[in-house]
């Protein structure tokens, strides 16, 4: 497991043709944690500490396009409540964090 296989994941899980650039998270309380396909682990690490808690979360998903990479992102949707989010993805997210937890692993 990796980070591009787990940003994949969201893809096919939902239906977009281009690939994810970054995922944001925000719990209820405002604490607000972005992770970029090719950003630092701590990014990453902070993230699943967001997913792992258990009060109401929402995500926002960035996506650009395929063929000018650092061109517009645009937001694909809005807010959404975590706790809808299917329960393979809630495992794939758990397995990827536990598998960099305490590790020195890069997640590019």
């Amino acid at each position: 497991m990796n980070m591009e296989s787990f940003l994949d994941f969201f893809s096919v899980h939902f239906d977009l043709s281009h690939e994810i650039k970054s995922l944001k998270f925000r719990t209820s309380d405002g604490i607000e944690c972005t992770a970029s396909r090719d950003g630092a682990d701590s990014q990453w690490r902070h993230l699943f500490r967001l997913l792992d808690n258990n009060k109401p979360s929402w995500i926002n998903v960035f996506i650009g396009d395929d063929k000018n990479d650092d061109g517009d992102l645009k937001t694909w949707f809005e807010w959404l409540d975590l706790r809808e989010i299917s329960e393979e993805l809630r495992k794939l997210s758990t397995e990827l964090h536990n598998s960099y937890e305490g590790s020195d692993k890069s997640v590019n």
